[in-house]
């Protein structure tokens, strides 16, 4: 961890230690073939970073010939729905084109916690007259029971908030249908207590399992993984 952590490693390890230590520790990796919902996923997801390192009248212009490439190269091409997934990811690409005007901030960030630095993405930062807007652009309809706010999300709130005199508000965004919901206004200062004492938990390594009768049956570590456990040290 001397170079940084990942946020998404930090909620990998509070969801499962375990996984956490197979995964980020030993570096284990799945080889199965990514489902054609990942892989559809992951053009969106790229899409979206690409979109927010360039100006945006290049955008604007290039913004087919790029979908087309990364298409062709991670999407589901030859999948039989392909074009039904490819006419989605371009009409959510429509969406987020619309939410990345005015000025556009970096969205890469970090936040130090206990001396510990985290390494954060937000998919927008923009910055407007009297506030700056965090988003979490989702690939697909908000939950109608709320969008739950994963440590991502108040991690990356708190080092935008740390740089910025502004107000900064979080707000989930479906790339769907346009709807946005506010989720987060003031800084969550236990959150970062939270991962602190996750860092603490890694370096004493404790990595104990944490049975799930719905995660663990699709875990990629489910056939070496006992379901339960001592800390590995």
């Amino acid at each position: 961890m001397s170079d940084g952590i990942a946020v998404e490693a930090i909620e990998r390890y509070e969801k499962c230690p375990r996984k956490f230590y197979y995964q980020d520790i030993l570096l284990l990796r799945s080889r199965s073939e990514q489902a054609p919902y990942l892989r559809f996923v992951s053009v969106i997801r790229s899409m979206l970073k690409w979109m927010n390192g360039v100006p945006q009248v290049e955008r604007d212009e290039a913004l087919i010939a790029t979908f087309d490439e990364a298409w062709a190269e991670r999407g589901p091409a030859e999948h039989p729905h392909s074009a039904i997934y490819r006419d989605t990811a371009r009409r959510m690409l429509d969406v987020a084109s619309r939410e990345m005007v005015g000025t556009v901030l970096g969205t890469e960030r970090e936040l130090i916690v206990s001396t510990r630095r985290v390494i954060l993405q937000a998919d927008n930062i923009r910055e407007e007259t009297h506030r700056i807007v965090v988003q979490r652009l989702k690939a697909g309809r908000l939950a109608k029971s709320g969008e739950s706010v994963r440590t991502r999300d108040l991690l990356v709130h708190e080092a935008v908030s740390r740089g910025h005199s502004k107000p900064v508000v979080f707000e989930h965004v479906s790339l769907l249908t346009g709807e946005r919901t506010p989720a987060i206004e003031k800084v969550d200062e236990q959150r970062s207590a939270a991962v602190a004492a996750v860092f603490d938990e890694i370096e004493a390594g404790r990595f104990a399992p944490k049975p799930n009768g719905r995660e663990c049956p699709t875990c990629p570590y489910y056939f070496v993984c006992p379901s339960s456990g001592p800390a590995l040290k």
